[in-house]
């Protein structure tokens, strides 16, 4: 079985440890001192560099690990979402956040791979229900294997409190984007 690795995934950090003992990434604050000037506020900015860098990480990362299952970010959602039950194409647009049109080509590019079906809505003659097939549950139940050690992976050099922290701090960074697009967060 393939396991969640980070082989082939490595680029130069320049991670070193300040004065309070929190991590920064020296190259960074280098660069940020020099656009910005030294009066930038510095712990803002490092701290939206560091999490966007984080995130293009791990997206390269889950990207690359995606492709060795024949999947992709939206493919791998969707086997998730079917893992629980059918539905039609209207509900699992709904679910996935994305149109119609492009639920549609995520169930044929699964249907193509003999990993979901399609059978008609017992309810609505105009609805198309899709299920995962038997080997489209077995995939799924190794992906999620999978996927568990990765997280187990990721989160080891974190302290239970740490998480706790880091899910905290994301879900209050969330609540900001919101209210930057005059949502009620």
């Amino acid at each position: 079985m393939n396991r969640f690795t980070m082989q082939g995934y490595r680029t130069e950090r320049a991670l070193a440890v300040g004065p309070d003992g929190r991590l920064f990434d020296a190259r960074l604050r280098r660069v940020i001192g020099e656009k910005l000037g030294e009066a930038a506020d510095l712990d803002l900015h490092e701290a939206l560099a560091a999490l966007r860098t984080a995130d293009h990480a791990l997206r390269v990362l889950t990207d690359r690990w995606t492709e060795r299952h024949g999947l992709n970010d939206g493919r791998l959602r969707l086997l998730f979402v079917l893992g629980g039950s059918e539905q039609t194409l209207g509900q699992l647009a709904v679910a996935l956040e994305v149109s119609p049109r492009n639920v549609t080509g995520l169930v044929d590019m699964l249907e193509r791979d003999g990993l979901a079906e399609r059978l008609p809505d017992e309810h609505d003659r105009r609805a198309v229900r899709a299920r995962l097939t038997d080997r489209g549950r077995e995939r799924l139940r190794l992906v999620t294997e999978e996927i568990t050690v990765a997280r187990r992976t990721l989160a080891g050099r974190f302290t239970t409190d740490e998480l706790g922290q880091l899910r905290h701090l994301c879900l209050k960074l969330l609540q900001s984007v919101d209210d930057a697009q005059g949502g009620t967060g």
